[in-house]
């Protein structure tokens, strides 16, 4: 191989060589580099974890879920509200592919709580569970569309959500699923 001809006056720079330790001294910045990288990810990800977790705690009703055991047409409450007895399952061809037939017949519903100072409005909403043998053969689920003031009732709309209304039933559970809006 040639070298370039020298020009007068200008002193030769010699070849580099790589050193023998250089190569180690990339490795271990590289090394050094992936583990702050994964420790950065690990950092972010916990985060998100911790902040996730913290969502899910809000979304927490203040108290737990209650969920009775009621025979048809007996009356229950949750909180501020009270359903009155004489209720009854409807006629029995209730499914729910047939989505304009009421379920219940006669359930009303109370507003017996004070106005709330909080400006926080309690709307319940509860699913009728009916079990036979065990096993879950329909549930239903009743709302009540406008918010209810404090003495006032209305009768809630209740629709098959999943199954047939059965002819028999074992077990009838009432779970409440009130909606808190925020003023």
């Amino acid at each position: 191989m040639s070298h370039p001809p020298r020009t007068p006056g200008v002193p030769a720079l010699p070849r580099s060589r790589p050193q023998a330790g250089s190569t180690k001294v990339v490795v271990a910045v590289v090394a050094g580099v992936v583990l702050v990288c994964a420790g950065l990810v690990t950092v972010v990800v916990r985060v998100a974890v911790d902040i996730g977790a913290t969502v899910d705690e809000g979304l927490q009703p203040d108290r737990p879920a209650t969920t009775l055991e009621v025979e048809e047409g007996d009356a229950f409450a949750f909180e501020d509200f009270r359903f009155d007895a004489g209720w009854a399952l409807s006629g029995r061809a209730v499914t729910a592919d047939t989505p304009g037939r009421r379920a219940v017949r006669g359930l009303r519903v109370t507003h017996t709580g004070g106005p709330s100072g909080s400006g926080v409005v309690t709307t319940p909403h509860i699913s009728i569970t009916l079990e036979d043998d065990g096993e879950v053969v329909a549930e239903v689920g009743c709302t009540v569309p406008e918010h209810l003031a404090p003495g006032d009732s209305t009768a809630p709309t209740c629709l098959v959500t999943s199954g047939r209304l059965p002819q028999d039933h074992d077990r009838l559970t009432v779970h409440e699923e009130f909606v808190r809006d925020g003023a």
